[in-house]
């Protein structure tokens, strides 16, 4: 690490490097093609780009381009960098759809020696030939098995048939997939594996719960832990549909919830995440795509309102807590089918513990055995049903309702009598 680099490190509150950090900085500094693997909050930002920056020659244009999957993601990693990249003497720009590409376009003029991007959007602009990449030296995949999803290959593959045939390629993430090494062979490229993942969970501080509640209890559940001082969480769901359900439902409670939608535009997004991360509400609901690779400051609590498929969407959701070695919470919420399915899922690598909701606080235990069903399974409240069914509707239909005074019975009456056969319009 070079004094430059070491003094903003310094400042920034940094002591020693995580495991990733420490294990990928000589051989991306020696520029050698890697793939890294590190659980989700231990550092790998700096790690893929602290190497890479301390190679730059300001005033170049491009020499590195940060492939990520979302725009929250890409603004993330150019907060991280700033102050390393101002330090330098160095320039960055983010380039991602949904967003003003002309303001973009004027941002490029100025030569950025690094961009971080969208692959539609670099794609647009390689086409168009505003991005250039004489000077590129090295491509880093953020996210990488995010990126090769839904032909996000093809789609790599085309952005890289643009740049120059010798470059350093670095893939990043908690969990890999056949398609990056698939990749980076089609690309001829010989990757040096980095894995600190078991090592680094070893060290996790996460607590990883489940408690068993019906469909409808869900909802209840997320009121009733709003209503901590200290509790502050990202809410997980698999469908937009039932996001948008529940934050109906939140709201009529008079819950205050925030949406992150990957289908909303650049800037409500940007807005809600900047709400939240003032803690202007502790709610945040979102979808996987939505939320992958986020960095939240102190968030105590990830929930699982509808258990993930497989075991990868399961680690990026985990990792929204618990970062850098602090303490944090995952708790799915599900039924004891589902409770089953997710101890195949994770129970090897990540113990659950059964948790209770009792008076709105997590417990390992029933309050008393008298408590025990209504605290395992949580219920929200149905108003479109009567609670009067059976022989206590019965019951209370038969009683009687309560005597009028007599004086207000006999008047009644007389006006009755008095009133018989007189015309309607009378």
């Amino acid at each position: 690490m070079n004094e430059t680099i070491a003094q903003v490190w310094a400042r920034a509150g940094f002591k020693q490097p995580t495991p990733i950090q420490a294990a990928t900085y000589e051989p991306l500094l020696q520029k050698q093609n890697i793939l890294g693997l590190a659980p989700t909050g231990t550092g790998k930002t700096l790690a893929f780009s602290l190497p890479i920056l301390e190679r730059l020659t300001p005033g170049d244009g491009g020499q590195v381009i940060i492939l990520v999957s979302s725009q929250e993601l890409a603004h993330q990693i150019r907060g991280a960098l700033a102050p390393f990249v101002q330090a330098l003497g160095l320039k960055q720009t983010v380039l991602t759809g949904n967003a003003n590409v002309k303001r973009q376009l004027e941002h490029l003029k100025q030569k950025p020696e690094v961009l971080i991007a969208t692959v539609g959007r670099l794609m647009e602009l390689l086409n168009k030939g505003k991005v250039k990449a004489k000077h590129l030296q090295t491509v880093i995949f953020d996210e990488a098995d995010a990126l090769m999803v839904d032909n996000g290959r093809e789609k790599l593959q085309m952005v890289v048939d643009h740049l120059p045939k010798t470059l350093q390629f670095a893939f990043f993430g908690a969990t890999t997939s056949d398609d990056v090494t698939a990749f980076a062979a089609q690309n001829r490229v010989t990757l040096t594996k980095i894995d600190v993942r078991q090592q680094a969970e070893a060290e996790s501080q996460v607590k990883h719960l489940f408690l068993q509640t019906s469909e409808k209890g869900k909802a209840v559940v997320l009121k009733e832990l709003s209503r901590h001082k200290h509790f502050y969480g990202i809410v997980f769901f698999r469908q937009k549909n039932q996001l948008i359900k529940v934050s109906h439902i939140l709201n009529d409670w008079h819950v205050p919830t925030l949406v992150l939608d990957g289908r909303k535009d650049s800037m409500t997004r940007k807005n809600a995440l900047q709400d939240f991360r003032k803690h202007q509400v502790k709610l945040l609901l979102t979808t996987d795509m939505a939320a992958r690779g986020l960095d939240i400051d102190n968030l105590t609590h990830v929930i699982n309102f509808d258990i993930p498929e497989d075991k990868a969407t399961y680690i990026h959701r985990s990792g929204r807590t618990g970062r850098m070695g602090k303490k944090g919470t995952v708790l799915n919420l599900g039924n004891a089918h589902d409770q089953r399915q997710l101890q195949q899922l994770i129970a090897a690598d990540m113990p659950l513990t059964r948790v209770y909701l009792v008076q709105g606080q997590l417990q390992n235990q029933p309050q008393s055995t008298a408590d025990a069903p209504a605290t395992t399974t949580v219920e929200q409240p149905d108003h479109s049903k009567s609670h009067a069914t059976g022989h206590k509707k019965q019951a209370f239909a038969k009683q009687p309702r309560p005597n009028k005074p007599a004086n207000k019975r006999n008047k009644h009456r007389a006006k009755k009598s008095k009133d018989k056969g007189r015309p309607k319009w009378a």
